[in-house]
């Protein structure tokens, strides 16, 4: 198979190989000069994915196609390579990566930027009888699981584990279609002793008391020690019945970064200096979530832009022997979407609260894409034209599209 990196001889500017393709990878790419180096990118996945709103998918209020950009596109608008397939080991010693299709690249500067990886705790049953929630693929599976469930089955009974971002925000989604079915149930599993801990109590009692009309039950204080096809058991003995389970549990590192010698410990990020340098390796950069600053940071999607930008101007640096720069990481406020019932700004220790923040996420959303959208000028303004209209539209609709939706408008408040 023809790789399309220069060789070794033949070649006349230093080659980056980038590892993982999401917002800090891509981010990292269209800052990169392809007149001074020779990037390549390689991962599994051939499309960017918004991330931060593909919970919309479970309510079908989004579909996966409007969430994704082809990478490739991307690369070639920016003057670099795109290659698939899946990385499964890099030897920083010979500078060199292996590809599961059994191929070796070599690099002069490598970037990782591979993400992270659902952590299930060895708890059994997870990868058998759980769904996932980290990708578009796995929310569209799930809105499809849920269609099938109640076109086949007068009432269904949802467990969701973990009450994090990603557990809290299919709530909601599950909530927005069907929380008028009283034959639906959902039940959150929380094993801390309050919904939501990674931010303000605040948070927690508000969605519990905004829950209180619906069929929603929550478990906090309780953990998860197996999953069964229709049902799940807690620590307490206490077995809850479900028709689907999602597992929302947490993330961990891949098994790449310790196996390549990036970490000290297994499962555990990769450690870097301010500069995103490896802590073991200069030539090699670790950024996004798949890396640990000496002061770590909440991995969001602004961080990993934020730490991609900075990389691309450390390469140029390293390259020229000059001083690398540290990191600077800004402090915007998290958007925490629950469905069309109420969304949450949360800026440290301050809490906003109301359904017509869903305009912020939803700006965002906009902007990001239109962002990494390389199409050509034409194509990249309907595609602009697209996304701004179905964004006006779903978001419109849910603000003003029923009587209930517009009582809501003025219940601007803090928590």
């Amino acid at each position: 198979m023809n790789i399309p990196f220069q060789t070794k001889s033949k070649r006349s500017k230093p080659r980056i190989l980038i590892v993982g393709g999401n917002f800090a990878g891509l981010e990292t790419v269209i800052h990169l000069n392809p007149d001074h180096v020779d990037v390549m990118m390689i991962d599994p996945c051939p499309f960017f994915e918004f991330y931060p709103n593909i919970n919309e998918i479970v309510s079908s209020v989004k579909k996966p196609y409007q969430l994704v950009l082809s990478k490739e596109n991307i690369l070639r608008r920016h003057g670099h390579k795109w290659f698939q397939d899946h990385v499964v080991n890099i030897d920083p010693k010979k500078k060199q990566i292996h590809t599961q299709n059994r191929l070796t690249l070599s690099y002069d500067i490598c970037v990782l930027a591979i993400g992270s990886v659902v952590n299930t705790y060895h708890v059994d049953g997870v990868n058998s009888h759980a769904m996932f929630f980290k990708n578009t693929v796995d929310c569209y599976a799930i809105c499809l699981k849920l269609n099938e469930l109640l076109e086949h089955n007068s009432s269904a009974s949802v467990v969701i584990v973990g009450s994090g971002m990603e557990g809290i925000e299919a709530m909601g989604e599950i909530l927005r279609k069907y929380r008028d079915n009283k034959s639906v149930e959902v039940h959150m599993v929380e094993q801390a002793d309050r919904v939501f801990p990674q931010g303000p109590d605040e948070i927690g009692k508000e969605l519990k008391r905004l829950c209180i009309p619906y069929s929603v039950f929550w478990h906090t204080g309780k953990r998860v020690i197996a999953v069964e096809p229709n049902h799940v058991v807690l620590d307490s003995n206490q077995t809850l019945p479900s028709d689907l389970t999602l597992w929302s549990a947490g993330i961990q590192a891949s098994n790449l970064i310790f196996d390549s010698g990036l970490s000290n410990t297994a499962n555990g990020w990769a450690r870097v200096s301010n500069t995103l340098q490896s802590m073991y390796h200069n030539d090699i950069f670790a950024i996004g979530n798949a890396c640990e600053l000496p002061n770590p940071v909440s991995k969001q999607a602004y961080h990993a832009m934020e730490m991609g930008e900075c990389a691309a101007n450390n390469i140029g640096l390293y390259l020229n022997d000059k001083e690398l720069i540290d990191v600077k990481l800004s402090n915007k406020p998290k958007l925490l979407s629950f469905g069309d019932i109420d969304t949450f700004l949360i800026a440290g220790k301050t809490v906003i609260a109301g359904s017509m923040i869903a305009a912020a996420k939803e700006s965002v959303y906009q902007y990001v894409m239109n962002h990494y959208d390389s199409e050509w000028a034409i194509a990249k303004w309907l595609h602009i034209c697209q996304r701004a209209y179905r964004g006006a539209y779903q978001l419109g609709w849910q603000t003003f599209g029923s009587l209930e939706a517009i009582q809501r408008l003025p219940n601007i408040r803090f928590l």
